[in-house]
């Protein structure tokens, strides 16, 4: 819809014989007239900025040589000027003082009639072309719109296209129509009506996403409960196999090894299924921002993993330049549970783990680095690392499922963050995270 303030206003420089006010009239524009004089035309400018102004040449080029910037005023404050002009070598000298400025000239002529005539002609073409350019924009931006919708929801591609190809028609006739602004106000209507049946579209489209959104979060809670449920019969009937009725005999070493096999691919599988519910269920969630302390967050983590450091002989050292944050507290303590947890993991066989955890300021953004000496891994994994059941080792001594980096990597996007890693076979890995760094929190958004 075409605003109002599409209208600049309109600055008349000491022309008490012009009354301009009947032309607006007839043209319909809701705009103000500014009338002044020389002595506040500068003031004028500066609180009417990207006015047209209506002057005499006599009169603007007097007030030009009493000033000492009319470059700048040129550049920042008189784009148009409509120039009632008697010689033409007014005119040239002005055009020299204001190379920034658009000028239409209006020969001075004593039939005022003809003079207004020419006013309103100028008018009608520059409000036209401001008109046109500014419809040229608003159906630019609404088919990029649509665009979106139909990147995101396949179902609704017929509907949206055929939208779009009566956007381009109709685009078209806009562009023919826009050359009579008279008849703007009709087209402001029409165009009204189109965009109240794209809200509409958008509205059924939004409810059926909520739809689907409701549907997946209750496919997940079932499938979770339909695998799992067998999942324990299995695991509660090797026990009972092992511990009931093959107690007293003596299995061969490869039956002890296969009902070892079956017991650990369903404790696996069963920590896999939990896995994928934990990251199928970030896609529902909306980060909160609030004041959180880095240094409490990670202490946090670290109690919960207390008895796995002793075990392990572990040393933590905390390099915090940053401590006092505005972020999501939950999402973070589960970055630092992964993160925190794969380096417990995946440390060596004969050497006890060290892992450092620093955060430093960049610019606006907050970078976050967790540094291991473990097993470390190949480069050619880095981008596999952080993809859903990908790991970048096969050795069965360390668990685990290929969930983790991947909850860790939605994590971060929720927080519009990134996060990358290098690392070497060997010596160890560092995985960077870096984050907006958020100062207070309004409204429940963040700032």
């Amino acid at each position: 819809m075409i605003k109002d303030n599409l209208y600049p206003n309109l600055i008349v420089l000491n022309l008490p014989e012009f009354d301009l006010q009947p032309i607006i009239k007839e043209l319909n524009f809701p705009i103000e007239i500014v009338n002044c004089y020389a002595s506040n035309f500068y003031n004028c400018l500066l609180t009417h900025p990207n006015s047209i102004v209506i002057a005499s040449g006599e009169d603007l080029i007097e007030f030009i040589n009493n000033i000492s910037d009319p470059n700048k005023l040129s550049k920042e404050q008189l784009k148009q000027v409509l120039l009632i002009c008697k010689e033409i070598e007014t005119y040239q000298s002005i055009l020299d003082a204001l190379p920034d400025t658009e000028i239409f000239v209006v020969p001075f002529l004593k039939d005022l009639t003809k003079v207004n005539r020419t006013i309103k002609n100028l008018l009608e073409k520059i409000y036209s072309s401001l008109t046109e350019d500014k419809l040229k924009k608003e159906i630019s931006e609404l088919r990029i719109q649509i665009q979106k919708l139909n990147e995101e929801n396949r179902t609704i591609l017929t509907e949206i296209e055929k939208y779009i190809s009566d956007l381009e028609i109709r685009s078209l006739e806009l562009e023919v129509l826009n050359k009579k602004l008279k008849e703007e106000i009709g087209l402001r209507e029409a165009y009204q009506n189109e965009l109240s049946k794209v809200n509409n579209i958008l509205q059924e489209y939004a409810n059926r996403l909520n739809e689907v959104i409701n549907e997946l979060k209750t496919f997940n809670h079932t499938v979770s409960h339909d695998l799992k449920a067998p999942l324990r019969g299995i695991m509660g009937y090797v026990k009972e196999l092992v511990n009931e009725h093959f107690k007293d005999m003596k299995l061969s070493e490869r039956a002890s090894f296969c009902l070892n096999q079956i017991n650990k691919a369903a404790q696996n599988m069963t920590l896999m299924i939990d896995d994928l519910l934990k990251y199928s269920k970030l896609e529902f969630e909306t980060p909160t921002l609030i004041e959180s302390d880095l240094e409490e967050i990670i202490n946090s983590v670290l109690n919960e993993y207390e008895i796995t450091i002793r075990e392990k002989n572990a040393t933590i050292q905390l390099n915090l330049e940053v401590k006092k944050i505005i972020s999501w507290q939950r999402g973070l303590q589960q970055i630092f549970t992964n993160l925190i947890g794969n380096a417990l993991k995946y440390s060596k066989q004969n050497e006890c783990p060290k892992i450092t955890i620093s955060s430093k300021q960049l610019d606006k953004n907050l970078l976050i680095i967790v540094e291991d000496n473990g097993i470390g891994f190949d480069m050619i994994y880095t981008e596999k690392i952080f993809q859903l059941f990908k790991r970048a080792t096969t050795d069965e001594k360390y668990g685990g499922t290929g969930v983790g980096l991947a909850i860790v990597k939605k994590l971060t996007e929720k927080l519009k963050g990134k996060i990358w890693a290098q690392s070497e076979p060997g010596v160890g890995s560092k995985f960077f995270l870096e984050i907006p760094l958020m100062r207070e929190v309004n409204n429940g958004g963040s700032s």
